[in-house]
């Protein structure tokens, strides 16, 4: 399997966090920011501008749809992130999701979850 030299990343949450990592991932030659993503459209901006001026959206299915992105990166309150997993059906029970996501999402039953994680620490 080939890997890709330069991963393209799309990031969903344009607060603290989310302009923290938009930057960092454009600091990063092994990243390119495709898409960046919120609701505020001041934010959005501002966070676009540290990512490099990547495309801008306000509807996170959308984004992925358009830019079907190597890495999914969502800076979002602890209240909407299973809804994020479940818009990109290419990381579902891959590893593909960060330990935290696929520590927490392991406590939940499959059937709330609508996928099942791989048991498997990174």
């Amino acid at each position: 399997m080939n890997m890709p030299t330069k991963y393209t990343v799309a990031i969903h949450g344009t607060g603290k966090r989310g302009k923290v990592h938009a930057e960092t991932f454009r600091k990063d030659a092994r990243f390119e920011v495709v898409a960046i993503c919120g609701r505020d459209r001041e934010r959005l901006d501002a966070a676009a501008l540290l990512a490099g001026d990547p495309e801008k959206y306000q509807d996170p299915a959308e984004m992925l749809r358009e830019t079907k992105p190597d890495v999914f990166c969502f800076c979002t309150p602890p209240s909407v992130r299973l809804l994020l997993i479940r818009l990109d059906p290419r990381h579902r029970g891959t590893s593909a999701l960060s330990w935290w996501a696929t520590r927490e999402l392991r406590k939940l039953p499959a059937k709330r979850c609508g996928f099942q994680i791989r048991n498997s620490e990174a």
